[in-house]
């Protein structure tokens, strides 16, 4: 840790403090000095980047340090806050500010832990708990509650889910850009315990806040819980996108799966998912070869056949499409996608016109589809 100068003190804060005390190897660290003032910190090199709050960049380390400051609400969103950062302003309230106990931990320069709020506690105990009121000052805390069960898997505290459950009700989270909610929910399904976290926006009334189209899609109880044990048994992150994709598809409700992300590649994976999901709910509806070669076109499977293999292997994963039939299915496509890109139409190239090379280029592809379709049965 940097000291500033003699007359100033710094702290580790936040979570570097916590996944040190979790046992986690801490990454990025966040400090927070008191006893001074901006221009103290400019005088000593630091490079001053924060616009709404004092925020400097250590002239050697370019680690950030910020002035102890105390937030009050004026108004709505996440810039409606006015900030104090006198010398006046001590750790603990500092701390105070903070959206839950376990992030309210501090750390001096010796190693000792400074702990107002029983963070510490919280931890040995896996609990979640709001420090003061005043987190239902910022709704995304809600989801940031909710991301942390699911990284941690920890519990919530009572008192805190009827926190949540007032702010869901008062819809507060309708403040919030899609941007910041979808950033959490991204980071909430590469966790392992990602079910917790719409278990928690369920529990607390905020999916419908946050994620309407998929509360509308799983409104009774046993679909809750179909989603929650489907998220529970998936690994990776994209598998878990496409659950969600695949839910929303089965409610007739695919339209809407931009409610999901606004990466334009995992909004084209979740895109494809779809139509391979109707491909397999409809399997009693035989395609014709012209149909599959345009089902294939529209998931890239001709141009980018690495990504399909990607998309038909974690469509897989899904539980449900564990079965020898889907799996078969799914097969299929991958061999017949890899059949239509290793086609040689170099034969072609001389004596024809591009009306006519295109007329057979489409004629070959279709027999192919053909002739594999006949190998596998479908």
């Amino acid at each position: 840790m940097v000291k500033p100068n003699k007359q100033l003190t710094v702290y580790r804060v936040g979570g570097y403090v916590r996944d040190k005390l979790l046992g986690i190897k801490p990454h990025d660290c966040d400090y927070v000095v008191t006893g001074g003032s901006a221009d103290e910190m400019l005088k000593l090199g630091y490079t001053q980047v924060g616009k709404s709050f004092p925020v400097f960049l250590h002239p050697q380390s370019k680690e950030e340090y910020a002035l102890a400051r105390t937030e009050k609400k004026i108004g709505s969103g996440h810039t409606g806050f006015t900030t104090n950062s006198s010398k006046e302003v001590t750790l603990e309230q500092d701390l105070s500010r903070r959206d839950i106990t376990i992030n309210a931990i501090a750390e001096n320069a010796e190693g000792k832990i400074i702990d107002p709020f029983n963070g510490v506690q919280d931890l040995r105990e896996r609990i979640i708990r709001h420090v003061s009121p005043a987190f239902s000052d910022d709704p995304l805390r809600i989801l940031r509650v909710a991301r942390f069960a699911a990284r941690f898997d920890f519990n919530v505290a009572s008192e805190t889910m009827e926190l949540l459950t007032n702010m869901g009700i008062n819809q507060d989270g309708l403040t919030l850009s899609r941007e910041r909610i979808l950033s959490e929910l991204d980071k909430a399904l590469s966790y392992n315990y990602t079910s917790r976290f719409f278990n928690i926006l369920i529990d607390t009334q905020n999916l419908s806040v946050f994620f309407p189209n998929l509360a509308k899609a799983i409104k009774d109880h046993s679909q809750q819980k179909q989603l929650l044990s489907t998220l529970e048994q998936l690994q990776n992150s994209i598998s878990k996108y496409l659950a969600l994709a695949y839910t929303l598809t089965v409610n007739n409700l695919q339209q809407e799966i931009n409610e999901f992300a606004i990466d334009k590649k995992m909004l084209n994976l979740m895109k494809c998912a779809t139509l391979i999901f109707d491909f397999l709910n409809l399997l009693h509806y035989k395609l014709n070869d012209e149909e599959f070669l345009d089902l294939l076109k529209k998931c890239n499977a001709l141009r980018d056949t690495e990504q399909f293999s990607l998309l038909l292997q974690s469509i897989s994963e899904l539980p449900s499409f564990q079965n020898k039939k889907a799996h078969s299915t799914l097969n299929f496509l991958k061999v017949l996608s890899l059949n239509l890109t290793q086609l040689n139409f170099s034969d072609l190239a001389n004596h024809e016109t591009k009306q006519n090379i295109a007329y057979k280029v489409h004629a070959r592809q279709l027999l192919t589809i053909n002739q594999l379709r006949t190998n596998y049965g479908i």
